[in-house]
């Protein structure tokens, strides 16, 4: 294998010699099984067995709920009502050992009750989420979160 000259894209079903010049940008894109890139063997970072958790929050609270627990690291946070007519959050996170970690919401959609899903990280704690604005009456919201990490 000429690591330095082509990358070698691995899968449970076969193995598939790519060229530079044939991805954008020349890296290997990766949706299951294992790659090779520059002699390292990693697994997919997009893993089919990845679990989940169900979060619930009162509607009518806003109250900051923890989803990770380490307090650094780097995250992707997926949060999806368990309702489709829900509200939906994708967020990307990173903190190192002092200070408030940085948490970025890349892509959002609002449920019919006009809620949206929010994170924050703050100093020395976990990521944590809470939906705005309070909903009315009685009942809860159940959030499916799924966390991806190297950590």
């Amino acid at each position: 294998m000429d690591i330095k000259n082509n990358y070698d894209v691995m899968n449970p079903e076969k193995r598939v010699k790519i060229t530079p010049g044939t991805l954008p940008g020349e890296v290997p894109i990766v949706t299951s099984g294992r790659f090779v890139y520059g002699g390292a063997v990693a697994s997919s970072l997009f893993s089919p067995s990845q679990e989940y958790n169900d979060i619930v929050i009162e509607k009518t609270s806003t109250a900051l709920v923890p989803v990770t627990t380490n307090t650094t690291g780097s995250y992707i946070i997926m949060v999806s009502d368990t309702d489709p007519n829900g509200a939906h959050s994708v967020f990307v996170g990173s903190k190192s050992g002092s200070g408030r970690g940085h948490v970025t919401r890349l892509s959002s959609a609002r449920g019919t009750e006009g809620q949206s899903i929010d994170a924050d990280w703050l100093t020395g704690e976990e990521v944590k989420i809470y939906h705005k604005p309070a909903g009315s009456g009685g009942g809860n919201y159940t959030y499916r979160v799924k966390i991806y990490s190297v950590m």
